[in-house]
């Protein structure tokens, strides 16, 4: 089972606030909250191991930390995964840096088994809270109120690597 996750966090800025107030209004009118346990991020990788990634570790991922701002597309809503999404315009530097990330962390002598590399980056509103139904009315409305992000950019801040509780429930992992 996946139980950790590098993460790229961001910088505070208007899109960041909107993003954030969008994810809260979400969980407020629909009733779900998990995709609020994290701040808003952007996963790069997904594994599993037993073992907990070393603050050296984290350190050595943030040399390769990315310059370019992250271009936000259109909300999406995905029901194979039970998400609604921002899309990553610019998804080919997050496609290389995932990369980039995974020989990083092997090279450290992470364990890393169950590997999940995306090949479409993306940014979580909500997830895993709701059914297909309600998916459908988040996606309404996301386009009732108006909200757009596309040519918005957040500024990438630094790596994080998330855990996943006993509970089910991501958190970062503090250092």
């Amino acid at each position: 089972m996946i139980n950790r996750s590098a993460v790229i966090l961001f910088k505070p800025n208007e899109a960041y606030f909107r993003i954030e107030k969008l994810r809260a209004d979400i969980a407020r009118a629909f009733g779900g909250s998990s995709a609020l346990d994290l701040p808003a991020h952007l996963t790069i990788i997904k594994w599993t191991d037993p073992q907990r990634v070393r603050s050296s570790t984290l350190g050595k991922l943030s040399l390769n930390m990315i310059d370019k701002p992250i271009q936000l597309g259109n909300i999406s809503v995905s029901l194979e995964y039970r998400a609604v999404w921002l899309n990553i315009l610019n998804e080919e530097v997050i496609c290389r840096l995932a990369r980039e990330v995974m020989d990083d962390l092997i090279d450290c002598g992470v364990s890393i088994n169950g590997v999940v590399s995306t090949n479409k980056p993306h940014l979580t509103i909500a997830y895993k809270d709701y059914d297909i139904v309600k998916l459908h009315e988040i996606g309404k409305y996301c386009n009732s109120i108006g909200i757009r992000f596309v040519a918005d950019e957040l500024i990438p801040d630094k790596f994080a690597i998330c855990e996943k509780a006993t509970s089910g429930k991501w958190k970062l992992a503090s250092y």
